[in-house]
């Protein structure tokens, strides 16, 4: 990490210019942008409270966790353990654990070839299952990790199943 030499009030008064931070009162600061906040805070989860990614990604349908779980999961050394922790339980209805988990894949989490097969795997079998638009969410994360894996056979099946054969056939949901 690099450092450098600026004071607090600096770093403080640059924010708040910038439009990093707002004043919402005057004894009280917010963020006008919450990936901001989601960010740090997955960077504080990451440097001082690593132990906590666990229990806190099996809470990632409470928001607004979910974002910070994801950026910290993205940087740790190799998340397979906390995946494979997620994918012991069972998920909601929406889903959310594994797109999670495939939004993290996508975005450059390390884990073990295993685990990302398994990743792809449960969120094709949940695909074909979910609402109109949630299924659009999760095909295009298929489409954008897993395609280029995905046997032809396979490929076709899914399609078949998907979101937009279902609408074609006047099924939307």
């Amino acid at each position: 990490m690099l450092t450098a030499n600026v004071s607090t009030e600096s770093l403080f008064d640059d924010a708040l210019r910038c439009g990093v931070l707002r004043r919402s009162s005057s004894t009280r600061l917010v963020f006008p942008f919450p990936i901001i906040q989601e960010y740090l805070a997955g960077q504080e989860l990451l440097e001082k409270h690593q132990h906590e990614i666990s229990d806190r990604a099996a809470r990632a349908v409470e928001r607004p966790w979910a974002q910070a779980v994801q950026f910290a999961l993205e940087k740790l050394a190799d998340g397979s353990k906390i995946a494979q922790a997620m994918l012991d339980v069972p998920d909601d209805a929406f889903a959310t654990g594994v797109r999670l988990l495939a939004r993290c894949i996508l975005n450059g989490m390390v884990c073990s070839t295993e685990m990302r097969e398994s990743v792809g795997v449960r969120l094709a079998h949940v695909w074909h299952r979910q609402s109109y638009w949630t299924a659009k969410r999760t095909g295009q994360l298929l489409n954008d990790g897993w395609s280029a894996t995905c046997g032809t056979g396979r490929a076709r099946s899914l399609a078949q199943a998907g979101p937009v054969a279902r609408w074609r056939r006047g099924n939307p949901n």
